[in-house]
C-alpha cells in the first residue's frame, strides 16, 4: 500500500514537473534510466575473478575522458568464446556457465561494460555497450562464438551487422542471444507510459539521446536481415514470462528474419536466464553442434 501510494506521488510530481519544467523532468529520467546500480560480489564470483586473467583498456565515451573497462580470461582451449552480460550485470554473473564451457574445452572471454562490474563510470547506455565491445573485438585475433544475455545481445548482433569485415576476420560462427531487445526503444516507451510521461518529455529524451550519441534511440532497432547478410549462425533464445524483453517482440522479429533459430522457454523470466540449466544446456548443444 505505501509502495504504491509512493508511486502515485511520483507520477502526479512527474507530470505537474512535465507542465513546468519539462527539462528538469527529463533530466531526471535520463539519471534514473542510464545510472547503474552495482550489486555486491558473492562467493562463486569472487572465485572467478581469482581464477581470471583480468587486464585493463581504454575506451573514450562520445566526447568523454576514456574509461577504464576490465577484460576477463579463463581457460586455454582451442576454441574460443565470449559471454556478454546485460543491464546492471558484470561478466561474473556467468558463474555457473563459465565452468561448464571451460569443462567443454573452450576458452572464456569476458568483459565488464561501462560502469558495470569492476569498469569504471557510473552512467552507461547500449551505444556505449556498442562502442566498447567494437573496440574489444578489434584487439582480438578470433573468436568462433559469443553468448550474450539483454543488451550485450543488442550490442554484439549491432556490430556483427555494422562490421562485417571484422566479423569474418574474427570468424565468428555463432551468436546466442538470451532474452536481448530488438527494438530498445520499446524499453523506454513502456517505463514512459507506466510513469504516464508527457510526450514533451519524451521529446526533449529523445532528442538528448540523439544529441549525445549521434543516433536517435530509435534508429538502434535491428533490421530486416537480408540472406547474404548473414554469415554467422544467430540463435534466440526467449521466454514467455520475461517482464523486461516481451516474446512478441521476438516472435515478430523472428517473422520477418525466419533466417534466425528460435528457442522458446517458459517460466525462466529475464534475470535469471544466464543461470538456469536448460538456457545453458542450449547454448552448450548449440555451440556443438557443426
Amino acid at each position: 500500500m505505501a509502495s504504491q501510494l509512493k508511486l502515485q506521488f511520483m507520477k502526479a510530481g512527474l507530470a505537474i514537473g512535465a507542465t513546468f519544467t519539462p527539462t528538469s523532468v527529463m533530466n531526471y529520467l535520463w539519471t534514473k534510466m542510464f545510472t547503474i546500480r552495482k550489486r555486491s560480489l558473492k562467493p562463486p564470483h569472487q572465485q572467478l575473478l581469482e581464477e581470471a586473467t583480468i587486464e585493463e583498456m581504454k575506451v573514450p565515451l562520445f566526447g568523454q575522458t576514456s574509461q577504464s573497462i576490465v577484460t576477463y580470461s579463463w581457460g586455454k582451449g582451442a576454441k574460443t568464446v565470449l559471454l556478454l552480460h546485460g543491464w546492471e550485470s558484470k561478466a561474473v554473473d556467468y558463474y555457473k556457465l563459465i565452468p561448464m564451457l571451460l569443462k567443454e574445452g573452450y576458452q572464456v572471454l569476458s568483459l565488464d561494460f561501462p560502469a558495470h562490474g569492476n569498469s569504471s563510470g557510473s552512467q552507461s547506455s547500449l551505444p556505449e555497450f556498442i562502442l566498447v565491445l567494437k573496440a574489444y573485438l578489434k584487439q582480438v585475433s578470433r573468436i568462433d562464438a559469443i553468448i550474450a544475455h539483454s543488451l550485450g545481445g543488442t550490442a554484439a548482433f549491432t556490430w556483427l551487422l555494422e562490421e562485417t569485415e571484422n566479423a569474418e576476420a574474427i570468424q565468428l560462427q555463432k551468436l546466442i542471444l538470451m532474452g536481448s531487445p530488438f527494438v530498445p526503444v520499446h524499453f523506454f516507451e513502456g517505463a514512459f507510459d507506466f510513469l504516464g510521461i508527457h510526450r514533451r518529455v519524451r521529446k526533449r529524451f529523445y532528442q538528448k539521446a540523439k544529441n549525445k550519441f549521434g543516433r536517435g534511440i530509435q534508429e538502434y532497432s535491428l533490421p530486416t536481415l537480408k540472406k547474404e547478410e548473414l554469415k554467422t549462425e544467430i540463435v534466440g533464445l526467449y521466454d514467455d514470462s520475461d517482464k523486461v524483453v516481451s516474446i512478441k517482440e521476438a516472435k515478430a522479429y523472428h517473422q520477418n528474419n525466419p533466417q534466425l533459430q528460435m528457442h522458446y522457454f517458459q517460466g525462466i523470466g529475464h534475470h535469471q536466464m544466464i543461470k538456469h540449466e536448460a538456457i545453458m544446456e542450449t547454448c552448450l548443444e548449440v555451440l556443438r553442434k557443426e
